[in-house]
């Protein structure tokens, strides 16, 4: 195995391995939820089923909407710092002594700054006409407005920019209170970018997922 390879697995794939095993145990407990309120419904029949989820409302949209949306979002909000940090972490020092600064004078997010500088002071070729650097953009604004304006698209400081990225992408909406929704597929799909993405730039070659 070579050394590229094996830092590969240690750095990128294991972690990743392990984002999507939490990503596909957090619906495999929300369906389990909703199923077990399923099945104590269907012992009742016509209005004491309806009298059921009048009176289990509540409860049930706690794990149908509220809860899958904390979740997702918190996993989201992780997996997206874990491949910053990875992108920023091969942006090692030129062999004149040239290093990466976070804090240049650039308004760029983190991971377009890594980008530049690996493109232009290392020489990489970065995957940038790919549809996976394309999802991890348009999730840093996703991930944003998550972050500093709790979800809430009309609150977002570049909302037009957002709400046109949202309506092209798929597993993400807004919701009638201008909430950023993501849907069980969302994190799964930023997991198959992510590996896509940096095991290019690993230059390592992995199964198509």
């Amino acid at each position: 195995m070579t050394p590229s390879k094996l830092q590969y697995l240690f750095d990128v794939e294991h972690p990743l391995n392990q984002f999507e095993q939490y990503a596909e145990f957090i619906e495999r407990s929300l369906r389990s939820e909703v199923g077990r309120y399923e099945k104590m419904a269907a012992e009742f029949d016509g209005e004491d089923q309806e009298g059921f989820w009048d009176w289990h409302m509540d409860e049930v949209s706690l794990y149908r909407s509220d809860f899958p949306n904390i979740l997702r979002s918190s996993l989201l909000t992780s997996m997206y710092s874990f491949v910053e940090s990875k992108l920023v972490a091969l942006c090692h020092p030129t062999e004149s002594g040239r290093t990466f600064s976070e804090r240049n004078s650039s308004r760029k997010p983190l991971i377009n700054k890594a980008r530049d500088y690996l493109i232009t002071e290392l020489n990489v070729e970065f995957p940038v006409d790919t549809p996976a650097w394309k999802f991890i953009q348009n999730t840093n604004r996703i991930r944003n407005c998550l972050v500093h304006s709790g979800g809430d698209v009309s609150a977002f400081r570049s909302e037009r920019k957002l709400r046109n990225i949202i309506a092209d992408m798929e597993y993400v909406m807004i919701d009638q209170r201008d909430k950023i929704i993501l849907d069980e597929t969302f994190c799964l799909a930023f997991i198959d970018h992510s590996f896509v993405l940096l095991s290019a730039l690993y230059n390592v070659q992995i199964e198509e997922r």
